[in-house]
């Protein structure tokens, strides 16, 4: 190991404690900071998957409706077609996940 090289990553060239403060200009110690808390992240599956109506419930399309539609009656894959509201636990849930 010769010569002045340092072998440290650029991101860890600081000073020995600049880890513990945030904000170095105002001079705050990073106990003394306000750290905001992360933000809830939308599940993107259930976005996908979900609506979440005017009034705040849930609304989904039905199963069954993907394939083999060709055995099934004209009525059944007609009434398949619409979405569905959803109530209860699970539907909370779900709105929570989707960040309404």
């Amino acid at each position: 190991m010769g010569g002045g090289v340092s072998i440290m990553p650029s991101y860890r060239q600081g000073t020995r404690n600049s880890h513990k403060t945030l904000g170095r200009a105002r001079g705050l110690f990073y106990w003394e900071a306000e750290i905001a808390m992360p933000k809830q992240k939308t599940h993107k599956g259930s976005k996908k998957r979900f609506r979440v109506s005017a009034n705040g419930k849930l609304k989904r399309s039905q199963a069954g409706k993907k394939h083999l539609n060709s055995p099934k009656a004209a009525k059944r894959k007609r009434q398949l077609r619409g979405r569905v509201g959803e109530t209860g636990i699970v539907a909370d849930k779900y709105i929570l996940n989707m960040g309404k």
